[in-house]
């Protein structure tokens, strides 16, 4: 069994997936988010790039990517329960170094990430955490 972006990566690589000239990624910054089960869970990490990459737009690495990835919340069960005593939400700091990266996509391979990070992206700008 194989990671759907492995897979992508190999039609990508092996010229049965053709990506049109042009498209709506074309010179856009999108940033890739690790999930941490892909990811540190099992140490893929250059797939999912080398998909994004394909799309023609410039790929901007996160301050905490890779195996330095900061978890979204979700894998800890963040998203199902109350929030615990802090300063911040998880997923406000992730999408701030999101937006702090200068990208105007973002993009992650768990459904709970893109979920968390969404939620970040509505919430900060509607309580001006951060300015986008």
């Amino acid at each position: 069994m194989i990671s759907h972006a492995v897979y992508l990566q190999q039609l990508i690589n092996e010229g049965k997936l053709k990506l049109k000239e042009g498209g709506e990624f074309k010179g856009k910054r999108i940033t890739y988010h690790d999930s941490c089960y892909l990811g540190r869970a099992n140490n893929i990490y250059e797939a999912p790039r080398e998909v994004l990459q394909a799309l023609d737009g410039e790929l901007v690495e996160l301050k905490r990517c890779r195996s330095n990835g900061l978890c979204c919340g979700a894998g800890g069960a963040q998203m199902f329960k109350e929030d615990e005593a802090g300063t911040t939400r998880i997923n406000f700091e992730r999408t701030k170094e999101v937006v702090d990266s200068g990208a105007t996509v973002v993009a992650s391979n768990c459904p709970f990430c893109l979920t968390m990070l969404s939620d970040g992206i509505k919430t900060g700008r509607k309580k001006t955490i951060f300015k986008p």
